[in-house]
């Protein structure tokens, strides 16, 4: 039986693994606030970084090519974002283009363009000190 940490398997996000702990920038927010926060903080634009993730350029890419596209992006920063799977869910559910109902349902396409202008408006709103609705 292993004893200690267990290896993180190729899905699981920095959040689920306790042992990748740390402080972050906006430590304590919403994973929203913290996601802006960092886009704010680094300069970074996210929409130009997660461009490079849709290969066919349809404005959506598979909810994995997503995650490792988001990683990505902020490089370093992913696992000072500590996203937990049920935070990234809230971060992608309202970009899906379908829910899987049962398994073997296809899987959902993220739409990338509009969570990347939703984050930089956000962003943008935390800089100005008017960061309200997520």
């Amino acid at each position: 039986m292993p004893v200690g940490v267990p290896a993180p398997g190729p899905w699981d996000l920095p959040g689920d693994n306790s042992s990748l702990s740390n402080e972050g920038l906006a430590e304590g927010e919403s994973i929203w606030v913290r996601l802006a926060t960092i886009v704010r903080a680094r300069r970074l634009d996210l929409r130009l970084l997660m461009d490079a993730c849709d290969l066919h350029n349809r404005g959506m890419v598979e909810i994995r090519e997503f995650q490792k596209g988001l990683a990505y992006a902020l490089g370093e920063r992913w696992n000072e974002l500590e996203c937990t799977t049920a935070e990234f869910n809230e971060l992608t559910g309202p970009y899906l283009t379908r829910v899987p109902k049962k398994p073997g349902d296809p899987t959902p396409f993220v739409k990338w363009q509009e969570f990347s202008n939703h984050v930089q408006r956000l962003a943008d709103k935390l800089g100005s000190g008017k960061a309200g609705d997520y």
